[in-house]
């Protein structure tokens, strides 16, 4: 009869690794043409939402993994609204859910993807980094840990100089203005509550 020869004897065969589906599929996101297929990265989007929602345990080990490039390729094509709306579930997930190590390890990228997402607000991005970046930060601003970093006053400098600046585009302006107009009413309500 017919052998039929089986993945691990085939030549160019990929290593099999418990990640291997994840790597296939944040190959997609690898990629370094710009932009992404909107078709696919809207496909590519909902099924890692959905992973994130319902296999939290198994996915963010692999994106928040100490070798991990999910982020940085994410922060890549932030661009693209579907990238955008990924990394801002990403940022959503709860590090105290999660044991010692990675709980750390969350904590410290997302804490170096905040200060990236920040640096896609000056006006030398385009303008759709600049919307998704500011809407991201703005719905980040409500967790207190994310408010605590952005209310840093290197930070706030670098939002009012983007804002204020003389050279900046009208939408890195605008963006700016947008997340510090909310920074000052959350303080506001935070003076008034206290």
């Amino acid at each position: 009869g017919t052998t039929i020869a089986t993945d691990a004897e085939t030549e160019d065969a990929e290593p099999v690794s418990k990640y291997m589906l994840l790597d296939r599929l944040f190959k997609f996101i690898r990629a370094e043409e710009k932009p992404l297929n909107p078709v696919l990265a809207g496909y590519f989007s909902k099924l890692t939402i959905l992973m994130i929602n319902r296999k939290q345990k198994q996915i963010v080990p692999y994106i928040f993994g100490p070798d991990s490039d999910i982020l940085d390729c994410l922060l890549k094509h932030i661009g693209q609204k579907s990238i955008s709306e990924v990394l801002q579930k990403l940022m959503n997930i709860v590090d105290t859910n999660f044991d010692g190590d990675l709980a750390a390890q969350i904590q410290e990228k997302k804490q170096a993807v905040l200060s990236q997402i920040i640096e896609k607000l000056s006006s030398d991005r385009d303008e759709e980094e600049n919307m998704n970046a500011s809407e991201i930060l703005t719905a980040l601003m409500d967790i207190k840990q994310f408010y605590a970093m952005i209310s840093k006053r290197a930070t706030l400098q670098k939002l009012s100089g983007n804002a204020f600046a003389e050279n900046g585009t009208v939408e890195s302006r605008a963006e700016n203005l947008v997340l510090l107009t909310k920074f000052v009413q959350i303080y506001k309500e935070k003076q008034q509550n206290s």
